[in-house]
Parts: structure tokens; sequence; C-alpha cells
């Protein structure tokens, strides 16, 4: 990837059901690759916040990506049609960043599930640790409450019994 706009900016990839790779690039929107042609296209979207990269994401049966950048802004892009949907940010406060590096999906309820915050710069301490609930259809945010004993978070799934784990 090339991603000199910001230092150490591109860990993550995404793999979407077609089997396209995205990542951040310099411009501030996604790359996708295709294996098979060994083509590199830059999409034109722009990313919301401040960093426009993203730290997780995960892909819907549908193929839509949902996402979740370096600064606490999720995001939804449907590859088919190239839309981005900006769905707000994970506290509510576009204005602090909040590190969030996991997302779960549970497609039959229609939700999207964080624990905000994990470490880094400028965390708001009142946020730090809090079980978020987004309802993708109603983009309503739901703040559950603080997890007990949380000293970090990168890794969510959800089961098909409607379970989230987090790691």
């Amino acid at each position: 990837a090339r991603m000199s706009r910001l230092k150490d900016r591109v860990r993550e990839m995404i793999m979407d059901n077609d089997g396209y790779c995205y990542f951040a690039n310099d411009i501030g929107g996604l790359t996708r690759f295709d294996p098979d042609t060994e083509e590199f296209t830059d999409i034109d979207i722009k990313l919301p916040g401040e960093l426009m990269d993203f730290r997780a994401s995960v892909v819907s049966s549908k193929n839509i990506i949902y996402a979740i950048t370096t600064d606490g802004f999720v995001w939804s892009f449907n590859p088919r049609t190239s839309e981005l949907t900006d769905l707000g940010h994970v506290i509510g406060m576009p204005v602090q960043p909040h590190y969030t590096p996991n997302i779960a999906l549970d497609e039959d309820w229609g939700r999207l599930y964080f624990i905000a915050g994990n470490h880094g710069y400028g965390l708001l301490e009142e946020a730090f640790g809090v079980l978020t609930v987004l309802d993708i259809k109603s983009g309503k945010y739901y703040w559950v409450g603080k997890v007990e004993g949380f000293e970090g978070c990168f890794g969510a799934l959800c089961a098909k019994d409607h379970t989230v784990y987090f790691s």
C-alpha cells in the first residue's frame, strides 16, 4: 500500500466476498486490488474522520464492508455501487478521537458491536472500555456501559446465537 500521508497507518486490509482486497490510500480513500489482474484501482471516495483510515472491519454476507477509523468514525462501503456511508462516531463526539480497533456484526439483528477505546492518544476516559452497539437500520448508537477489567480489545466476533465475543 502507498501511505505516505500518515506514518504507520496501513496496518489493515479488507478482503470482500468477491476476492478483492481494499486498503486505505494516500489520498484519503480506498484502493482496491484485483488479485486476478494484479491491478490497483483508487476508488473515488473519502473516508470519514481526520485520519481517513481504518483499524477494524467486517464484511456482511451481502458484501457490505463495515469499518471503524483510528479516530473512531464508523463507515460502510458497498463495493458494487462504490457507495460510502458515514455511520457516525463510536462515542458520538466527532471532535474527540477514540481509537477502537474491534468490530463485530450481527446480521440477523442488524447491529454492530464495539468496545470503545483501547489505547493511544487523547482518549476520553469516561468512554474508555464502553460496550457500544450501533443499530444499523436506525443509525442509533447505544452505550451499554463500561466493561469491568477492560485493558484493551483487538478483536470481536458474533456467534449465530447472537453472543458477541471480544478478545
